[in-house]
């Protein structure tokens, strides 16, 4: 916050200047000057008490969608219970098949029926690797930004800059609806995937029911990468606070 507000003070004294010099050269009258002074001033203090309560505004809007996905998902997930699911589907399908397989039942079509099922359980690991991942990177994102949003606040003072902070608040509320999102396909779509594991442990030699899961969850995870990532662009794509146009303008 100290940075921000130093870099943020040097900034106004530049973009003050700069004001200056065009309301010179447009021999502007007094009332007008005055005028686009204090417009100019009251935008500044607004920006930079954004820099000041800086705790107030943002963390409650990614903290808000959090909480909202966590309540309307069944359920509180988190990335290890997702990957420890994808471990128990894995195991299951792998340690399900190979149980009643003996060195005097193999065939040609055993092997190859292994094989496929050792791939499936493979790839239904990595599936949830992948989605455990997707949730891990937007909690991270989220803490960055935090740590590092008021810095880029700091930018607003200056016309030049001051598109760092606009998109810098488009992203906070990008962030906040991808959680959102993430997390009630995550609860979702991890208590339906529940309800497969039963599936494999009662038709341990079914290769269908196993290849059902492999694409269930293909399916989760083309969900959970896709549609966050598309709802958030689509909903923040023109969001603006409007601090370049605002500093242009007067």
């Amino acid at each position: 916050l100290g940075i921000a507000a130093g870099t943020f003070g040097v900034l106004a004294v530049i973009e003050i200047a700069l004001s200056a010099i065009v309301w010179t050269l447009r021999e502007s009258g007094p009332d007008r000057i005055l005028s686009a002074l204090v417009l100019k001033l009251a935008w500044l203090a607004f920006a930079f008490g954004l820099i000041a309560s800086f705790g107030v505004w943002f963390p409650p809007v990614i903290d808000g969608f959090h909480q909202a996905g966590q309540a309307v998902a069944p359920g509180v997930v988190s990335p290890g219970d997702v990957l420890g699911l994808g471990v128990q589907l894995s195991t299951s399908m792998v340690n399900g098949f190979f149980d009643g397989v003996g060195l005097m039942d193999l065939s040609f079509n055993l092997v190859a029926t292994a094989i496929l099922v050792a791939l499936s359980a493979l790839v239904v690991e990595i599936m949830y690797a992948v989605i455990a991942a997707a949730v891990v990177v937007v909690l991270v994102e989220s803490f960055i930004a935090l740590a590092a949003g008021a810095l880029v606040l700091g930018f607003a003072a200056f016309r030049g800059t001051a598109n760092l902070a606009d998109r810098f608040v488009a992203y906070v509320f990008n962030l906040g609806i991808r959680l959102f999102s993430l997390f009630l396909l995550v609860g979702i779509g991890y208590n339906v995937a529940q309800t497969w594991l039963p599936v494999i442990q009662s038709s341990p030699d079914d290769v269908a029911a196993m290849l059902a899961v492999l694409g269930g969850s293909l399916t989760f995870t083309l969900l959970v990468v896709v549609i966050p990532y598309k709802v958030s662009t689509l909903l923040t794509r023109d969001l603006t606070v409007g601090f370049e146009r605002a500093l242009s303008a007067v």
